[in-house]
C-alpha cells in the first residue's frame, strides 16, 4: 500500500488527489502496438519536412496513431531530471514536467512525472538525450496503461515543441474532431 501512495505522489506532485485521479483513467486498453508508440522515449525531430523516404513515412504514421491513441497531449516543460537506482543496479529516469497547456485529454494537475526505466524501449533515448530536454518546450504523448496490480502509470513519447511539429500535431486533432478548425482539443492551462 505505501509503494501505491508513493507511486501515486510520485506521479502528481502537489496536483490534487481528484484531479489526478479523472487523469488516471485510460480511455482503452493498452496495447503490444501501443508499447511502440508510447515507449517512454525522447525524439528531438524539431522538423520532420526534414526527413526522407522510409524515416518520413514512419515518423508521419507514428505521430498520427500517436495523436489517436493518446490520452493526454501537451506542451510541457521539464524543470527537474531524476535517477533512481535499485539495489539490483536497475536505473530509473524520471523527467518532472511543468504542464504548461493541454491539447487532448483530462488533466488537471500542474505537474507531470515520466519514468523511463531501463527495460523500456526509449530508455537509451533518454539516456542520451537527458541534457538536451531540460527548461525548452516539449511535446508529451502520453497513454495511461493499467497494470495487472491496478496502479495506472504514463506511457509516453516527448518530441520537441517545433511550430512545424505542433501543426502536425493540430491537424491530427482537428480530423479526430471532425476537421473543426475552431474546436482542436478539450483545451486548459493549467496555470
Amino acid at each position: 500500500m505505501l509503494l501505491v501512495f508513493a507511486s501515486f505522489v510520485a506521479l502528481f506532485g502537489c496536483g490534487t488527489s481528484s484531479a489526478a485521479s479523472k487523469a488516471l483513467k485510460p480511455t482503452s486498453p493498452f496495447t503490444e502496438a501501443d508499447a511502440r508508440l508510447f515507449q517512454d522515449g525522447i525524439d528531438l525531430v524539431g522538423a520532420p519536412s526534414g526527413l526522407d523516404g522510409r524515416w518520413a513515412q514512419d515518423w508521419a504514421a507514428e505521430m498520427r496513431t500517436r495523436v489517436q491513441r493518446s490520452d493526454l497531449v501537451a506542451i510541457v516543460t521539464v524543470d527537474t531530471m531524476r535517477t533512481d537506482v535499485t539495489p539490483e543496479q536497475r536505473t530509473t529516469y524520471w523527467l518532472d514536467a511543468e504542464v504548461k497547456d493541454v491539447w487532448k485529454g483530462d488533466f488537471g494537475a500542474s505537474q507531470l512525472s515520466l519514468p523511463s526505466s531501463q527495460d523500456d524501449l526509449g530508455f537509451q533515448s533518454v539516456d542520451q538525450k537527458r541534457n538536451t530536454v531540460l527548461k525548452q518546450p516539449l511535446l508529451v504523448l502520453a497513454k495511461w496503461e493499467q497494470r495487472p496490480t491496478g496502479e495506472v502509470r504514463p506511457r509516453w513519447h516527448v518530441t520537441l515543441a517545433s511550430q512545424e511539429v505542433m501543426a502536425t500535431v493540430r491537424k491530427h486533432l482537428q480530423r479526430d474532431n471532425g476537421g473543426s478548425q475552431n474546436t482542436i482539443v478539450q483545451y486548459q492551462s493549467s496555470k
